[in-house]
């Protein structure tokens, strides 16, 4: 185990089980049906947890099944983040995870969260996200969420360098 997260503590132990349960197996229509009840930020937290802890694909491919039965930003939203924290290791996961970043601003355009989300994208070394496309969403971010950090980083960087443009 890679050290166990904060949430832990909270977690229910028999959903944890039984997610684990199905998910080894492959029964995702089981797991879906225990699971379609409870929130977003906690199968996330459940799905990352289980991810972080067996190194398994079978999270992702669970996310993927969740998406094909009923897609939703929040879902890309979910797989974008499971292949980059627990599974970023795996090779060329960043770029599936930018397919369903992008895909979670298609469904959600006005969330400024899956906009901030995505400008990670440009700050990794493989820059899988372009200059020109992260400051185009910084600033849109800006006129929404004057207080955003990582929006006002990123363009504030690029105005010194002479780059963003900025009026």
């Amino acid at each position: 185990m890679r050290g166990t997260p904060i949430y832990r503590k909270r977690m229910d132990q028999n959903l944890l089980k039984l997610t684990k349960k199905f998910l080894f197996t492959g029964k995702f229509e089981e797991l879906r049906t225990t699971t379609n009840e409870i929130d977003y930020k906690i199968l996330k937290n459940l799905l990352t947890e289980i991810a972080y802890d067996n190194n398994n694909i079978a999270v992702y491919s669970f996310i993927n099944y969740l998406i094909l039965k009923k897609e939703n930003a929040e879902l890309h939203s979910i797989a974008s983040d499971i292949l980059v924290q627990p599974f970023g290791f795996f090779k060329n996961t960043y770029g599936a995870a930018l397919y369903h970043a992008k895909r979670a601003i298609e469904l959600a355009p006005n969330n400024l969260d899956y906009k901030q989300q995505i400008l990670f994208f440009h700050d990794i070394p493989d820059r899988l996200l372009s200059t020109e496309e992260a400051i185009i969403i910084a600033k849109e971010i800006i006129k929404k969420r004057p207080d955003s950090i990582v929006a006002n980083n990123l363009v504030t960087f690029y105005t010194k360098q002479g780059n963003a443009n900025y009026n």
